[in-house]
């Protein structure tokens, strides 16, 4: 719950979040009030359930299944932060394991965001990041575009006063446990683990010349 108030009170939060998930969700439901729609504060409170996961060391993920309109604005913050990542992003092959940890988003969202903006594509066996030009540029222009939504407020994670639950032994047991689960049960376990090629197209990628095949069965006459 944010609080809006004075100068002394806004900023405040009160936290109501699971201590434990089984599934790692990091937040149940975000509501806004008719009066305080249209205004960011749904994105800032998105953004705050990211920062407190963050805090803890985890990855994390909104309850599922999301509402029509839920699903709108955890998209829209995923592609943005995805999109801020690979336009600094200077290497030839990341991981998606990698952008979890430092984004403590979920791998099973990024995968299926970097799908819905057409960027994961399969190519002679392998998957592959595709730096499409004119996604980075639009969202380049849109950044530029974009106003400031009142109130301006900006999160800094040193001011947060808030000391994560501390996970218990058992805990730590049931996670290793769940992970053969996990990898049954995520279509995109491999994916997640494997160093992917970052390109700006697909002719950047290396040519592979292929053999000729041969009939073994065919008998030159």
């Amino acid at each position: 719950m944010m609080v809006d108030g004075d100068d002394d009170s806004l900023g405040l939060f009160l936290v109501l979040q699971e201590k434990n998930s089984f599934q790692n969700y990091n937040v149940s439901c975000i509501l806004t009030l008719p009066p305080y729609q249209r205004q960011g504060f749904g994105r800032l409170l998105i953004d705050f359930s990211y920062l407190l996961t963050r805090q803890e060391g985890k990855m994390g993920s909104p309850e599922k299944p999301l509402s029509d309109l839920g699903l709108i604005s955890y998209r829209s913050y995923w592609k943005d932060v995805l999109l801020e990542y690979l336009c600094n992003f200077g290497g030839k092959e990341l991981m998606v394991k990698d952008i979890s940890q430092e984004m403590a988003i979920n791998p099973s969202d990024i995968v299926s965001t970097l799908q819905a903006m057409g960027m994961i594509k399969y190519w002679k066996g392998k998957h592959i990041i595709l730096k499409k030009q004119d996604v980075m540029t639009n969202y380049r222009e849109k950044k530029k575009r974009r106003k400031p939504e009142p109130p301006e407020v900006v999160l800094d994670p040193l001011c947060l006063r808030w000391k994560p639950y501390d996970v218990l032994e058992d805990y730590q047991e049931r996670s290793k446990r769940r992970s053969p689960v996990f990898k049954e049960l995520d279509p995109n376990f491999d994916l997640v683990r494997s160093h992917l090629i970052f390109a700006m197209s697909m002719e950047d990628l290396p040519r592979v010349h292929r053999r000729p095949r041969t009939h073994p069965d065919r008998k030159c006459l």
